[in-house]
């Protein structure tokens, strides 16, 4: 299941809707953030929530509401879909308990990359998890913060404990402001969240969270894989 959150930005939104119904076949939510939006045209299976949650507590309502989903797909209103089929490539390479980040054409990408050695540091574009690997946590997003370092938190995880990949035949345009836009209000209101949510992203880190949560996710996927 996809979760597309989207504030403030109604025209770019369907844009991004509509190269995903070009290009993708899945289900997914568009969340619409605290903003009136008029009807918007969903890809096939997609339903819309309109809320006034931040980032995290989006994350794991979707979670909340389906938790039983083979893999989560996270994808912006500023992210465009180039490569068709390019959300069956992530889940495929998904699985159960990986996560996957992908070509976002802007210059967080690398130029080249052997996507069997080794996985870039920076996270592009959209990102998909293996549904057990997000029931193994226990959560989508990490419930200490707001907004941020959500996928800080899963990519140092991940890295750590080799279940990151990359697919850097996959592309989703990540049209990021200062690379084929402004910066516009939507980049700006989740600014106070940052600091504070960095601090405990930190925390969480040097108190062996990575070792914690590994350890709680192998228990979890080693008593899914007993006969």
């Amino acid at each position: 299941m996809w979760l597309l959150p989207s504030r403030g930005r109604e025209q770019m939104c369907q844009q991004a809707l509509d190269a995903f119904a070009q290009h993708g076949s899945t289900p997914g939510v568009l969340y619409v953030h605290a903003s009136t939006y008029g009807e918007m045209s969903l890809p096939d299976g997609w339903t819309r929530k309109n809320g006034d949650e931040w980032q995290a507590a989006q994350m794991n309502w979707l979670f909340s509401e389906y938790p039983d989903e083979p893999w989560y797909g996270w994808i912006a209103d500023d992210n465009f879909p180039q490569t068709p089929g390019f959300d069956k490539a992530l889940i495929e390479a998904a699985g159960n308990n990986r996560m996957i980040w992908c070509n976002g054409a802007t210059r967080k990408t690398p130029a080249k990359w052997d996507s069997e050695k080794s996985v870039p540091s920076h996270i592009p574009s959209c990102m998909m998890w293996g549904g057990d690997l997000v029931r193994a946590a226990g959560w989508w997003a990490p419930p200490w913060v707001t907004h941020a370092t959500i996928d800080e938190t899963w990519k140092v995880f991940c890295m750590e404990t080799g279940r990151a990949g990359y697919l850097h035949n996959v592309v989703v345009r990540h049209l990021r402001a200062k690379e084929g836009r402004q910066r516009d209000a939507t980049d700006k209101a989740p600014r106070p969240f940052f600091s504070p949510d960095m601090g405990k992203f930190k925390a969480w880190r040097e108190s062996g969270g990575v070792q914690k949560l590994n350890a709680t996710v192998t228990s979890y996927l080693s008593e899914r894989a007993s006969p």
